[in-house]
């Protein structure tokens, strides 16, 4: 059995999907709590940090959630730019839990966005 989960969504694009096109210049820090309603929805952006020092990381994990390639090249060379997780308070139905994030490689300067609904 596969550890990790297939994502339902991965585009590999020249630029930004989620993140602002100007995110280098627009964030001061490698991540930043942007949205949060303190129950379901949590949005970090930045000019890019490593998955394993990112908030989301453990959470992620625990799903079976991986940020850990390059769509692209498969490089482990990544920063993370943009993730978002959704989970609902009670027992979530199919679809309600929501963990989506957008990498930067630095090794082919290719971006991955990835959605997933364990």
């Amino acid at each position: 059995m596969n550890q990790w989960m297939f994502p339902d969504v991965e585009k590999i694009t020249k630029q930004p999907t989620k993140a602002a096109l100007d995110y280098q210049h627009r964030f001061t820090q490698p991540c930043l709590l942007t949205y949060s309603d303190n129950t379901i929805t949590s949005i970090f952006e930045g000019t890019g940090i490593p998955p394993a020092q990112h908030p989301l990381e453990r959470q992620f994990i625990m799903l079976r959630v991986p940020m850990t390639e390059c769509g692209q090249c498969q490089s482990t060379e990544i920063e993370v730019i943009y993730a978002r997780f959704d989970h609902p308070l009670e027992d979530p139905s199919p679809g309600e839990v929501v963990c989506a994030y957008e990498i930067f490689c630095h090794n082919c300067n290719y971006f991955t966005y990835r959605k997933y609904t364990p």
